[in-house]
């Protein structure tokens, strides 16, 4: 994805050894692109000619995620360049480099985008800018050119019923620094409507800026960018919560941007209140998760409900912005197979939701029944299925291709009597079975090779790419976000536990004793260490856990909130590698997340099949189900029942953000199962919850928003 500066705020200041130059701007810098090295040599060249340096050691951009602002750091020989003049000079430096960088000029005054409580992004690159209603105060940096030692500004709103604005003066108190002073503007919308803000400094500089309050919109319009950029940012957003790295500038308003993240949202939702895995801490919301008590107002639900629809805006501006353009068929079907996914996880989370298309708008859209939802992501993707080229075919690793629909397909299927009412398993057999009979898509060699820090194709010996159809791109350098894979591998380890091959112990997770029961007969009294001396006991490759380690224990049992040794340690993610090279960074991780992988169409057809799904091209349900167990030096089975393949289906797929959506089509999860386990409602042995409770609630700030909007029954 490209990444772009807007503009140079010329300042420089001596700290340590070395000389910082502040970029001010909503660019990204999570990673090094071509634009950024240019400026930088150019920079470095510029120094060294007006300065007769022979060379800078080393310049570098250094994202400042607090302040949305990039620093440029110059070295050389741990000296720097600290003269007074140096600012203008090196001020010139970056605009002789940069000349397309984009200034903000009204009148004399230079508006930056900044941070009060969140970094925001004004819609184009000047004011005025429309505003979602409901979302918090907007800031406005200012600056002064000349340098004013003082700045005195009159705020007048023709209409204060619908904005209120406010003038904060030298908030960082620059002193003698080529800008003297850094003001802000304060902007909170009030309701819908537009009104007139007038502004006049030191009783001369006069402006008018017009503010348009809207109705609250999922996203902002981005319609200026590119539509190579918006491709490259739909995919991006698999993995990034925002346009800094790791945080900063996020894309989503009012809510904590490291929960934001798509895969760390759709996890939790899956996991944290399923069988097998027990967040420890207290934190506000996850609690709720955990104890199967959400209510309409859940923190988490409302965050991946509006990082989905986020996504889904992107999908839809993108394919309004291309319909017709043959040359873009494939890109189009891989945008049109990413809303389908998003819309088929709505579907399964939510049930009920408004789907929004290229051809219409959020806010009047009617909320659609779940059967409805249904239909249109089965139509999404039999059409996308058509244009998305052969495995064999697909230009790029990480690029989507058939089998990605055919998978997805198969797994809408094998769910149609929850989603739709009525039954579909000769299709999910048929679609599971093109997956198998693939020749591209193959098993890894060994299962935990598949969530290890080299799981892509730049691995002589790792062959886990070759089983992954749908994956989040994940990289130290590259790709640093908090809603990635770093939630994985954290969150289930601490500086007690095994190497990950991460800096980063968060502490969070722990299995429940049900996951365990799924390897051991006796748990209480298996083997003791770590995951090479339990998956030995289990004779199972996929018992990736560890009971004690370095004079540390965990219990199987008695997992409680606050309790950091109750529950075993699950050594399933991790940023190591086959091959034992160093990881490109040890805080934040290369592993890959697979979303769709080939094993899952073995069991998707053995569940199939089993239910009453024709056979296809003669492989028994049976067999699908142990060329998985023979992959994990498991001992294979004679015969299937529905409960085995739960727990298969818990044994392949642990701690990969699907248990939940699997204990509901198995009549396990709300209602009166019949099962319990551990914490289950927040009680030690378990206890029932209701069963409306296998749909979430629609989040209640988006309630206003649906045209004809209703909540799910019983929240």
């Amino acid at each position: 994805m490209k990444k772009s500066i807007f503009f140079f705020a010329a300042l420089l200041w001596v700290s340590g050894v070395y000389a910082q130059i502040t970029f001010w701007g909503t660019g990204n810098v999570s990673s090094y692109n071509a634009e950024t090295q240019q400026v930088e040599e150019s920079v470095k060249a510029f120094v060294a000619d007006q300065y007769e340096y022979q060379e800078v050691d080393s310049v570098s951009l250094k994202p400042q995620a607090s302040n949305s602002y990039y620093a440029l750091q110059l070295w050389k020989n741990k000296k720097l360049v600290n003269n007074y003049t140096n600012q203008l000079v090196l001020r010139n430096a970056y605009t002789q480099a940069h000349p397309n960088s984009k200034r903000i000029e009204i009148d004399s005054i230079v508006w930056h985008p900044y941070t009060l409580q969140e970094v925001w992004t004004p819609l184009g690159d000047t004011l005025p800018v429309a505003l979602p209603y409901g979302n918090p105060s907007r800031a406005y940096g200012i600056e002064f050119e000349p340098a004013l030692t003082s700045a005195s500004c009159e705020v007048s709103v023709a209409d204060t019923t619908i904005v209120q604005a406010s003038y904060i003066s030298d908030i960082y108190g620059r002193g003698t620094t080529y800008f003297s002073k850094l003001s802000y503007l304060l902007i909170q919308p009030l309701a819908v409507g537009s009104t007139t803000v007038t502004l006049t400094f030191n009783n001369s500089i006069r402006k008018e800026l017009k503010f348009v309050v809207i109705p609250k919109q999922p996203v902002p319009d981005e319609t200026s960018i590119s539509v190579d950029s918006l491709y490259n940012k739909i995919y991006s957003r698999l993995a990034h919560t925002g346009n800094m790295r790791p945080a900063g500038a996020g894309d989503l308003r009012n809510v904590d941007e490291g929960f934001s993240g798509f895969h760390r949202g759709l996890f939790m939702l899956q996991e944290l209140g399923a069988d097998q895995l027990f967040w420890i801490w207290n934190d506000a919301g996850i609690d709720q998760l955990r104890n199967n008590t959400v209510a309409a107002n859940n923190a988490m639900v409302y965050t991946f409900f509006y990082r989905v629809y986020y996504n889904i805006w992107m999908c839809n501006s993108y394919l309004s912005r291309t319909e017709g353009q043959a040359e873009l068929a494939t890109q189009r079907a891989e945008i049109r197979f990413l809303r389908a996914y998003f819309y088929y996880c709505l579907l399964d989370l939510f049930g009920n939701v408004p789907v929004v298309t290229e051809n219409a708008v959020f806010a009047t859209t009617p909320q659609s029944k779940r059967a409805e939802v249904y239909a249109f992501v089965e139509a999404e993707l039999l059409a996308a299925e058509q244009e998305l080229p052969a495995e064999i075919n697909k230009s790029a690793y990480y690029r989507l291709d058939k089998a990605a629909a055919w998978l997805l397909l198969s797994r809408l299927y094998l769910n149609a009597p929850v989603y739709a009412g009525t039954t579909a398993y000769d299709k999910a057999a048929e679609y599971a079975y093109k997956v198998i009979e693939s020749v591209y898509y193959t098993l890894a060699s060994q299962y935990s090779w598949l969530f290890m820090g080299d799981n892509d194709t730049n691995s002589a010996s790792n062959d886990a790419w070759r089983e992954m159809i749908f994956t989040i791109r994940q990289d130290g350098q590259e790709t640093a976000s908090y809603g990635g894979s770093i939630y994985l591998i954290a969150t289930m380890s601490d500086q007690s536990t095994p190497s990950t091959g991460l800096a980063q112990n968060w502490k969070c997770i722990r299995s429940r004793g049900q996951l365990v029961d799924l390897f051991f007969a006796d748990p209480a009294n298996a083997a003791r260490g770590t995951a090479t001396e339990l998956t030995q006991a289990a004779g199972d490759d996929r018992a990736l856990f560890c009971n004690e380690y370095n004079g540390y224990s965990w219990r199987y049992k008695g997992t409680t909130a606050s309790d950091f040794n109750s529950g075993w340690v699950i050594q399933k993610w991790s940023n190591l590698r086959v091959e034992e090279y160093p990881a490109s960074s040890t805080q934040w991780p290369d592993t890959d997340i697979p979303i769709l992988r080939k094993a899952e169409a073995y069991l998707n057809y053995a569940e199939a099949v089993f239910r009453g799904g024709k056979t296809v091209g003669g492989l028994p349900a049976v067999e699908a189900v142990n060329v998985l167990r023979r992959r994990a030096h498991a001992s294979e089975v004679s015969s299937l029942s529905l409960d085995f393949l739960l727990d298969e289906r818990g044994r392949e797929f642990y701690a990969e953000g699907c248990r939940r959506s699997d204990l509901i089509r198995f009549g396990k999860f709300g209602g009166e199962t019949g099962y319990q386990w551990e914490q289950k409602s927040g009680t030690y042995n378990g206890t029932n919850f209701p069963a409306y409770m296998n749909l979430y609630p629609i989040p209640t700030n988006f309630l206003p928003s649906i045209e004809q909007g209703y909540q799910n029954e019983g929240y």
